[in-house]
Parts: C-alpha cells; sequence; structure tokens
C-alpha cells in the first residue's frame, strides 16, 4: 500500500532537489535517478525551461511524496516502482529527480519536476483530476507489485452516524483496528506472529466462531468480520500467506523478547503484562532449546559464536558496499564521458565565440550543453583528484563494470546469509540478557561467564 501527497513548490527547487538528494537518506546516493536533467545541476536546468514556459503563474516545480507501509517494501523494490510512476504520470515530457529515502521506519520515495513541459512548454496542470490518476498509478503498480491496495470494497463497508464521525475525529474503535490489522498483516508471515503483534498493540483477542479484538479502554469486543470483507479469519490468513494456502505449523527459529518495561501500553494493563510474561518465559525457555540444539551449550561458545558471526557480518557487509560504490563512481563517470563527447562541438563553438552572451542568445539549444559539459569537466576533476590517477578510458570502464558486477552478485549471497544469522545472534543476545541480566556473570551449563 502507497499513500501519495503533492506540494507545490514556488520558491527555490535547487533546496527541494538537495533534500530529496541527501546522501544520509539515500543510502549514499545509492537511489537517486533523474530524467531530463541531472541533480547537480537541477535547478539550473528547470530554469532554463521555466524561461521558455508558454504560460505564466508562480509554480516553478512540484514535489510528490509516495510513502509505503513499514515492512511492505524494500529499498530497491521501492526505487523500481519509483521510476515506474514517474514515467507514468510525467510520460517523458518532464524534467524531473526521483529519489527512494530509506532512513524512516517506512520507504518512500521523493519526486521533483519542473513545471514546464520539455516539447510543449506548457505548464503542469495540478488539480483534484490529475492527483487522483497519480494515486490510481500508484495503486496499480502496488498491484503489480504484489503489495496491498486500499480499494472500495476493503473495508469500506457502510457505517452509522456515529461511527462516521468517530471516524472522522480519528477515535474509530473500528478505524483504529483496521489500521493494526493491516500493519500486523504487513509484519507477519504466520497466523501466530500476526496474534503476537495484536496482543504487543495492546488488543485482547477472543477466539470463537469469529475472531474478536478489545483495545485497551474499549468497552466490547469488535468482530473482526464486522469490519470488512477483507478482515475475517480466513481472509486474515489468505492477505499473511498470498493465494497460497497457510501452512497449520509454523516453523520459527528464534523470537526476541518482549520489552516490558519499555512499553506503556503493557504496564498500564495487569492483564496485558501476565500475558507478556508468560510469552518471554516461553521465548527464554526456546532459546536454551535453540542453543543446545546449535552446539551453544554455554556462554562461552555463544560468545566465541557471535563474535564470529559479528566479524563475518561487518567484513560482508563491507566488501559489498566497497563493491557498490566503485560500481556507482564507474557508472557516474561513464555518463559524463558521454555528455562530454556529445556536447564538446556546441562547447567548443561557445568558447570561439568573441561575445558569448549574444552567441547564447542566437543559439539558445546551446546553453543547455555548455551547463553539461562544464559539470562533466568538474566531475573528471574531481575523481582524478580523489584517484590521484588519470581518466580511464571507456572499454576500461566496461570491463571493469563487468567484472564487479559479478563480484556483486556473489557477495550480496555472502551478505545475505551472514545477515541472516546476524540477526538471529543478536535476538540470542537480547534474549540471554533479558534472563541473566546486561552485565551479569552467572553460572551456565557449569561455568562462569560474563556475557
Amino acid at each position: 500500500m502507497a499513500v501519495t501527497k503533492i506540494i507545490p513548490i514556488r520558491a527555490t527547487i535547487d533546496k527541494s532537489v538537495e533534500y530529496i538528494c541527501n546522501s544520509t537518506k539515500t543510502e549514499e546516493c545509492k537511489f537517486i535517478h533523474s530524467e531530463h536533467c541531472f541533480p547537480q545541476t537541477a535547478a539550473v536546468e528547470f530554469q532554463f525551461l521555466l524561461d521558455k514556459a508558454r504560460a505564466g503563474g508562480n509554480t516553478i516545480g512540484r514535489h510528490l511524496i509516495q510513502s509505503f507501509a513499514p515492512g511492505e517494501v524494500n529499498a530497491e523494490q521501492a526505487h523500481k516502482i519509483g521510476k515506474k510512476l514517474a514515467a507514468e504520470i510525467l510520460g517523458g515530457q518532464y524534467a524531473y529527480v526521483m529519489t527512494t529515502h530509506v532512513d524512516r521506519d517506512h520507504v518512500h520515495n521523493h519526486f521533483v519536476w519542473c513545471a514546464v513541459n520539455i516539447n510543449t512548454h506548457n505548464r503542469y496542470v495540478s488539480n483534484k483530476g490529475s492527483y487522483r490518476r497519480i494515486q490510481d498509478a500508484s495503486d496499480k503498480l502496488c498491484a503489480e507489485y504484489s503489495l496491498s491496495v486500499i480499494t472500495e470494497k476493503s473495508g469500506r463497508r457502510g457505517k452509522g452516524y456515529t461511527e462516521y464521525q468517530a471516524e472522522k475525529r480519528g477515535t474509530s474503535w473500528k478505524s483504529q483496528l483496521r489500521r493494526t490489522i493491516g500493519a500486523a498483516i504487513i509484519s507477519s508471515n504466520t497466523f501466530d506472529a500476526f496474534l503476537t503483534f495484536m496482543q504487543d498493540a495492546g488488543y485482547e483477542i477472543k477466539h470463537g466462531q469469529y475472531i474478536s479484538f478489545r483495545a485497551v479502554g474499549q468497552e466490547r469486543f469488535t468482530r473482526a468480520k464486522t469490519i470488512g470483507d477483507d478482515y475475517t479469519e480466513e481472509r486474515i490468513r489468505e492477505r499473511i500467506f498470498g493465494t497460497k494456502p497457510y501452512p497449520q505449523q509454523s516453523k520459527e527459529t528464534v523470537r526476541q523478547v518482549i520489552d516490558i518495561e519499555g512499553n506503556k501500553k503493557i504496564k498500564s494493563s495487569i492483564g496485558y503484562m501476565k500475558w507478556a510474561k508468560l510469552e518471554n518465559l516461553k521465548i527464554n525457555a526456546k532459546t536454551l532449546i535453540y542453543l543446545q540444539e546449535h552446539g551453544m551449550a554455554d556462554l562461552s561458545e555463544f560468545n566465541n559464536r557471535y563474535q564470529s558471526c559479528m566479524g563475518t557480518f561487518y567484513a560482508a557487509r563491507g566488501s559489498l558496499k566497497t563493491t557498490e560504490d566503485r560500481i556507482k563512481a564507474l557508472k557516474e563517470l561513464q555518463t559524463q564521458l558521454r555528455n562530454y563527447g556529445r556536447t564538446k562541438e556546441n562547447y567548443k563553438r561557445f568558447q570561439a565565440s568573441k561575445d558569448k552572451d549574444k552567441f547564447l542568445r542566437k543559439n539558445p539549444g546551446v546553453e543547455g550543453d555548455v551547463m553539461i559539459h562544464e559539470a562533466a569537466k568538474r566531475h573528471f576533476k574531481k575523481y582524478t583528484d580523489a584517484h590521484g590517477k588519470p581518466l580511464p578510458k571507456m572499454t576500461d570502464i566496461v570491463a571493469e563494470l563487468q567484472s564487479l558486477q559479478t563480484a556483486k552478485t556473489q557477495q550480496r549471497s555472502e551478505y545475505q546469509t551472514a545477515k541472516a544469522e546476524h540477526d538471529i545472534m543478536i535476538k540470542l543476545k537480547v534474549n540471554l540478557q533479558s534472563v541473566l541480566g546486561k552485565n551479569a556473570v552467572r553460572e551456565y551449563s557449569g561455568r562462569e561467564v560474563s556475557l
């Protein structure tokens, strides 16, 4: 599921582009894409188009945000969806910069585009109809990637006036339950995990002919089937497992203990507190069994495995990042080399002219090439300064990129394997610390070892 929001830009494009291209938000500029402009010179190139605009108006660009539900999509998928959405709504007729931000608990895309069409020089028309088309295109892409989509049927059955007014104020129990169930489905891969999520969210669950939920402070239970066709127990199970038959028994490896002290909802409910303590006892018992089955019968063995796992994980992540950074640098250099060659002749003509302003007025199409050519030269200088050697040939760049792509495939596989073990070891450590205390020295399987 993705929610969209569009904002007019009336002051400065450069600040908007600078914000969405922030390296800490885009994983060191990994998720940046542009069309008909370069992110570094977008403000200048947009102004060049704005100067040619046929109609008036004080809107110089548009800023669209496409936000995905937490845990529903990874950065790579979101970036692909963003590229397709830009192609769908802009049709290659507007210069734009698109980025994917990964600094929040939910992945989201940002689009900044010039308000002027590159071909007709007409301004982009933004109204309720155009926004509806954007949301429809976003929903269509979400469905294409098997993400949840808000439909008229799903969770939008008729409601009484009291319920309608409560939902408008954000106080409706049913509306709140829909949102929580939706988030639980996205975050769960088994029905048991779904139930745990709902309990962690503060809901009491009643099993019977129909599954029912009651939030803290709510007087009566709400049957899930009454809030929409997609909220019956059968549909919840189907949505968790897709259209495939769901397994009767889940085979979980390690679950992390519930943070009772840090959860205000748990501490405010005696019943919820009892359930959480009992659940933690079960999790800790399974943790000890897991440790014994995997050759970590005492803490010294666990610590050795933990240190080894962390070393492998960080080494794999570092190698992958180094390779990805090199690929990114070479691709950017490849692009700049092409731009340099494409604009070389026009730049020579510009440099040879005695009155450069007059030359640009007579040759309006050359100004863009001049800016692109100078941007390429600046990039070359930055590259050679950083590497301390001359620019490589295009054939050498292509050969190295092919080699790096092969290495990246292998490194990503190694990283994913290391990360899976890393995540398990982190959970095991948290669970053991909950039993022994973070700095305690306790006897475990006949030995005294510090965790």
